[in-house]
């Protein structure tokens, strides 16, 4: 099973279960990587990929390792992220934020808050979709089940495609 620096796949077993493919970490992590570019200047992912000014740049080095860690054990948002979040017009915001704010409370915002403009909606929405990928992956559950081809003793074929085929009784 190979392993991506952004893609980690487990495999589990149960007792009478199918294999479990969870796939974790599935996005770059918008927070992480806007954490420790405040902390270390180091860009990934998202922030790699933009220009920012001195100005942005600035808003971000106000993050400290006790903000870092509030966010690694409580998901508390560090202020300095949202308000350069907020800088470059992804919260639906009218008035400059003055605090932090826990993860799940940042996805309700993002999702029903009142936007400028189109343009600004659509960032918004793709920030939300972006962290609720990173924080809240999806688990893929797999318990397919393989059937032997007549005639053919090394030929399995998965109860699905027989399922589909009118007459079968297969559940």
């Amino acid at each position: 099973m190979s392993v991506n620096k952004n893609i980690k796949l487990s495999r589990m077993m149960t007792q009478g279960s199918g294999p479990k493919v969870i796939i974790k970490g599935t996005t770059m992590s918008i927070i992480k990587d806007g954490i420790e570019y405040g902390l270390s200047s180091k860009k990934r992912g998202f922030y790699l990929s933009h220009l920012f000014s001195n100005k942005d740049f600035q808003i971000l080095s106000a993050i400290t390792e006790r903000q870092k860690k509030k966010f690694k054990n409580k998901k508390l948002i560090p202020f300095p992220l949202i308000q350069f979040l907020w800088e470059l017009d992804f919260l639906p915001v009218m008035r400059k934020p003055t605090e932090g704010i826990r993860v799940p409370a940042f996805l309700n915002l993002l999702s029903h808050g009142e936007y400028k403009d189109k343009r600004h909606q659509y960032k918004g929405i793709w920030l939300r979709d972006q962290i609720e990928a990173e924080e809240y992956p999806e688990t893929i559950i797999n318990h397919e089940i393989y059937l032997k081809v007549l005639g053919d003793r090394h030929r399995r074929t998965p109860a699905s495609y027989f399922r589909d085929i009118p007459g079968t009784i297969i559940r």
